[in-house]
């Protein structure tokens, strides 16, 4: 069964990792491969929602979300992370 699904700051690329324990944590989803063909077969429609003033994630993957799995993107203005 196919569903859609929603990405919230979403990433490919990390940015501002300070200490060793926050890189070390990102290292391993870094590296993981996505086959997005697979992906894709689960999906039948996405959307990612990104914040233009992320500290973390750049704006620069909003471009990935929209050709990889071809999903809409929505960018929030001065959002931070979305963490707050």
């Amino acid at each position: 069964m196919s569903g859609g699904i929603v990405f919230i700051a979403g990433w490919f690329h990390l940015k501002g990792l300070e200490s060793e324990s926050e890189r070390k944590i990102a290292r391993e989803w870094l590296k993981t491969p996505i086959n997005f063909t697979v992906a894709k077969s689960h999906i039948t429609k996405s959307t990612a929602v990104f914040s233009g003033d992320d500290p973390y994630v750049p704006l620069s993957d909003s471009e990935i979300y929209k050709n990889e799995p071809g999903s809409s993107v929505i960018i929030q203005p001065k959002r931070g992370h979305f963490t707050e």
